[in-house]
Parts: C-alpha cells; structure tokens; sequence
C-alpha cells in the first residue's frame, strides 16, 4: 500500500515558522522583518520599536522580540515568553 493509505496512524499538524527579530536597535534588520508594514505599522521610537495592532500601540524596548504573525501580523514578546514558545529552526 502507498504511504499512509489504508493505514491508521498518529499525525500532528506541521508547525508554522514564523520570523522574529530580538529588537537591539539595528533598523535595516526591523525593516527587513516588517516589509511593506514599515513606517505604517512597525516605526522606530526613540531606543523602542512601536507596533501598531488590534489592541492599540506596542512597545518592542531592546531586548524583546518581534514576531510576524502568519497573516501579517506583530507581537511584541519579553525574552522568557519567546523562549517558552520558539525555538530556532
């Protein structure tokens, strides 16, 4: 039989990779991660990055994580609640 045909097995979903950014102030690398949302969405602000999103304004200080959503969108993540989450692929 062909892989998977006629057969009972355990799959789970394949996880989606997302890009981030640890935000150090280096904006060519924020821009690069942000696209088409730069200057519209994503801005630098002083030492911080600010997100524009559903629930108002975000702050990224240095240290903290941007990620891209899969449709688009940002959060903003303190180091300990990226590394619970993520893990480099």
């Amino acid at each position: 039989m062909a892989d998977g045909v006629g057969v009972i097995g355990q799959y789970q979903p394949r996880p989606p990779v997302y890009p981030a950014l640890q935000w150090a102030g280096d904006a060519a690398l924020a821009r690069e991660l942000a696209g088409d949302a730069w200057g519209e969405i994503v801005r630098q602000d002083g030492d911080d990055l600010v997100v524009l999103a559903d629930v108002g304004e975000l702050r990224c200080p240095p240290g903290n994580w941007l990620v891209r959503g899969p449709r688009g969108q940002f959060s903003v993540l303190p180091p300990a609640v990226f590394d619970e989450r993520f893990a480099p692929v």
